[in-house]
């Protein structure tokens, strides 16, 4: 573009780098050596492709702005943009532009600065010096960035003058003793509140300053002895005075957790940790590039080998050490938090380079800025011990549950509210459902669960309410695949070490089978053992229930009294074997002769009788219904049975008798049927009587 040498030559050798490009399309017509010294490009990359094609520019939109601005003003100023060079390092870049014509054609004439080491300077400054009164935005950051942590760690800090000793204390250490915001910190006396076998540990920290952590007991106005982690160290530099600078951690939930598991399991060690370690505030720009904008000296104990200045100049820096297996998980909470504007915490693990791995958990609340950026204010405390004392935990569980599989009981745990939160022993072999199942449910909140009355259940909560031990609570849970089984479950209340309630223990067993045994039980004192029919015992409780129900209505109802003809001598011919078979034959023509509300009973022998209920009150009307079903019966009964191999005949005689308000017990009822029976038989066989002479007119 620069024909003339001369003009070529003070062009290349300017050493800010300059270059220019249509400013229609933005196609670059030519560049200094300064120019692509920064940018990592060769003249022939750059003379004929656009910016955008250059990747200056992340977008045609991007450009359209800047243009836009460009055409209102003649100039651009000052605008950075971040610029992947051909070696992959990414650099910041500062243009500046100014519309020219050149030989009659619209150029833009560009400067580019690389801002890289300046922005990195200034975002160091804005992170550490927090009186400048030109970062009032950044020192409310900050503010904020405590607070968070404050709240996030139950964590206070205090700082004071080393010449006159002025003492001041934030909003979370007010928090934490329990004083309010007005009162003079150098009037709580809050030295003499520290256990005397504590106070040399603490006044050795203050007058050391060496900053090494410290555990002491603290008496809280409130009378409770609190548990405090601190650390104390002088923080000094050029221009202010120096100040000491102390945090204190509220450690006695910790403490007290710890002392539990402790009674709990019997061989977890007591659990201690470390203060909260770094505290930090991360920033994501509106490009996608993140930068730390603030962390503390403590980071280089919580990553190994890098400086709290290192980390701010590069934030990726320590994903390094990051176990290979742990990364995408860390990066994917930590965008899914920022994009999401959801609370952020993660687990995750760095293995350093002597091959120790450490368990670090992260913690931070994001917030929008006015810019487009995401800020993540937080902290990250190294959990080892921690994670140690669980997997220390987990194989005690493991353990545990090997015993529990061995037996055929299981065993669980409630919480106060009667919600499952454990249960163990050998699912699998009794088919149940799975664990998971259970969990964070009452007995009477799962759908898993019958065979208990209201009743049942009312007591139940009643002993649990009153924090009684049962025995022996049997309900009936659904297995995997659809079925039923019965359970027994037993449970004691579980007190903590101060007498208090936290839930119920006990175990629970299969009696299923035993459910089965006295099924069967019941069903032999009811039933027939040979055609499955009601024997004469639940008959007679039929008929006692029909009898009081005639007495109330007068309604009638009737009973048939069949014996088979000539049954003995099929015994006696054929073996008892084909007898059976008849039978079994027999009851179920009978049962498909007559309604299902009717019943159908074997009194023994070749002996059945069939009840049929409700069938009026007009005993002209009855008389005629029952015959009609008497000769169905009939009919049914006199089909050649098949008997294995061979066909056979048989035929009854039935005697017929109404159940009506005259009959006054069951006795006097199957007498009469009986007898009526004995009349069929005597005229002829095969046939029916009715027991009172009228209705056995009626029907001749």
């Amino acid at each position: 573009m620069l024909e003339s040498g001369n003009h070529r030559a003070f062009f290349n050798d300017i050493p800010v780098a300059i270059s220019l490009s249509r400013a229609d399309n933005g196609v670059y017509l030519d560049a200094n050596a300064e120019w692509l010294r920064l940018t990592g490009l060769t003249l022939a990359d750059v003379v004929g492709r656009s910016s955008i094609e250059l990747g200056l520019w992340d977008s045609d939109q991007q450009r359209a702005q800047a243009m836009q601005s460009l055409a209102q003003t003649g100039q651009l100023r000052d605008l950075d943009m971040t610029f992947t060079r051909p070696d992959q390092r990414r650099v910041l870049l500062r243009v500046n532009v100014n519309r020219i014509v050149v030989n009659g054609e619209a150029c833009l004439l560009s400067y580019l600065k690389d801002v890289t080491d300046e922005r990195a300077a200034q975002s160091a400054l804005l992170a550490s010096e927090q009186l400048l009164t030109a970062t009032n935005q950044r020192l409310s950051q900050q503010l904020r960035l405590f607070e968070a942590m404050e709240s996030l760690a139950s964590v206070g800090y205090w700082t004071a003058s080393r010449t006159n000793r002025d003492l001041i204390w934030s909003k979370g250490l007010y928090q934490l003793t329990g004083w309010p915001l007005s009162q003079d910190p150098s009037a709580t006396g809050g030295r003499d509140r520290i256990h005397p076998d504590d106070l040399a540990k603490y006044t050795n920290a203050v007058t050391t300053l060496d900053g090494g952590t410290f555990e002491y007991r603290w008496q809280h106005p409130d009378g409770r002895m609190r548990w405090h982690r601190s650390r104390v160290q002088s923080l000094t530099s050029d221009d202010d005075e120096p100040l000491i600078f102390g945090m204190v951690q509220d450690i006695t939930s910790e403490r007290d957790t710890a002392q539990a598991l402790q009674e709990k399991l019997g061989f977890i060690q007591k659990i201690t940790s470390r203060l909260p370690g770094a505290v930090f505030q991360l920033r994501r720009n509106a490009d996608g590039i993140h930068e730390f904008l603030y962390i503390s000296e403590p980071a280089c104990e919580i990553y190994p080998g890098f400086s709290a200045q290192g980390i701010l100049q590069d934030a990726y820096c320590t994903l390094a050490i990051h176990h290979p297996d742990d990364l995408a998980g860390f990066e994917a909470s930590v965008r899914t938090a920022m994009l999401t504007m959801t609370p952020w915490q993660h687990e995750y693990r760095l293995l350093l380079p002597d091959g120790e791995v450490r368990w670090l958990l992260g913690q931070g609340m994001p917030e929008s800025d006015s810019h487009g950026a995401v800020l993540l204010s937080g902290f990250v405390t190294d959990i080892t011990t921690r994670k140690r004392a669980d997997e220390r935990l987990r194989l005690s569980e493991a353990r545990f549950r090997s015993l529990t599989e061995l037996s055929s009981d299981w065993y669980w745990e409630q919480d106060a509210q009667f919600r499952f939160v454990r249960v163990d022993g050998n699912l699998q072999t009794a088919k149940t459902l799975p664990e998971a199942h259970y969990l964070g449910k009452t007995l009477w909140e799962d759908e898993g669960v019958q065979g208990v009355s209201a009743a049942q259940w009312a007591r139940h909560r009643a002993a649990l309410q009153a924090h009684e031990v049962f025995h022996d609570f049997e309900m009936q849970r659904q297995r995997a695949d659809g079925s039923w089984m019965w359970v027994s479950i037993s449970g004691t209340p579980i007190l903590d070490a101060q007498g208090q309630f936290t839930g119920y223990r006990g175990i629970g067993r299969d009696i299923s089978e035993r459910k089965r045994t006295e099924k069967e039980i019941e069903y032999l004192a009811f039933y027939d053992a040979l055609t499955g029919l009601p024997n004469r015992r639940l008959l007679i409780e039929r008929l006692q229930l029909a009898l009081l129900g005639t007495a109330r209505h007068d309604r009638y109802s009737a009973v048939l009294f069949i014996d088979l003809d000539n049954f003995k001598d099929l015994n006696d011919s054929l073996g008892h074997d084909m007898g059976d078979m008849l039978l079994k034959q027999v009851a179920q023509r009978l049962q498909a002769s007559v309604r299902e509300v009717d019943t159908v009973a074997r009194l023994g022998g070749d002996e059945f009788v069939v009840m049929l209920e409700e069938l009026g009150s007009d005993p002209v009307q009855v008389t005629a219904l029952v015959e009609k079903i008497g000769r169905k019966v009939l009919a049914s009964l006199n089909q050649v049975y098949e008997l294995g191999t061979l066909e056979h005949h048989s035929t009854p005689s039935m005697g017929v008798a109404l159940l009506s308000r005259q009959v006054r017990s069951v006795d006097e009822l199957l007498k009469q049927a009986d007898l009526a029976m004995y009349e069929s038989k005597a005229a002829g066989r095969n046939t029916m009587r009715f027991f009172d002479p009228a209705m056995q007119a009626l029907v001749a």
